[in-house]
């Protein structure tokens, strides 16, 4: 699967993106709010592997694609929409970007993208996402979704020696296309 965007190729992943996930994954920013203190090539290798056997299923439920600059092909993160209630149309929306491609509008091209997948080809009614409450950046993007918060779960999370929030983000399939 493919989508195409004014400066972002979103892909299935192949099995060589691991090293370019690993890459990503062991700078300060992105560890900031994962329960990981640092990351390895077996995890970067599994998390691929994951997301390349959720491509090879049938019905397809889970769509977490690859994104790479149009401009030279590099892979620096990944997105998609998982499918967790058909009977529902709800999915979850999840975005990860390298640190070092923070600010460019990246992370919104490519979110945008496979939200509006998700809506469009997947018929989704309800598009979710889960994030800590303290990453304000992924606060951001959900609301640059035109995302709403729809709950805080107080001191849900356990990890790097404290209690962290988590925060509930939702759009609307009637709220996406207005």
């Amino acid at each position: 699967m493919k989508l195409e965007t004014t400066q972002l190729i979103l892909r299935d992943c192949v099995e060589a993106d691991w090293r370019s996930v690993q890459e990503y994954r062991v700078e300060d920013g992105y560890l900031r709010y994962h329960p990981e203190e640092t990351s390895s090539n077996e995890r970067a290798r599994e998390f691929v592997q994951m997301v390349m056997g959720w491509a090879a299923e049938q019905p397809r439920q889970k769509y977490q694609l690859a994104i790479t600059r149009a401009s030279d092909g590099v892979l620096i993160g990944s997105c998609g929409v998982r499918i967790s209630s058909p009977e529902d149309r709800e999915a979850e929306f999840g975005c990860e970007l390298d640190p070092r491609e923070w600010g460019k509008g990246l992370g919104a091209e490519a979110s945008r993208a496979i939200i509006d997948y998700g809506f469009r080809a997947l018929g989704m009614h309800r598009i979710w996402a889960h994030t800590i409450g303290d990453n304000l950046a992924a606060v951001k993007l959900a609301e640059r979704m035109g995302m709403r918060q729809e709950g805080r779960l107080r001191e849900r999370q356990f990890f790097k020696n404290r209690w962290w929030d988590r925060v509930i983000y939702a759009v609307l399939e009637q709220d996406w296309h207005s």
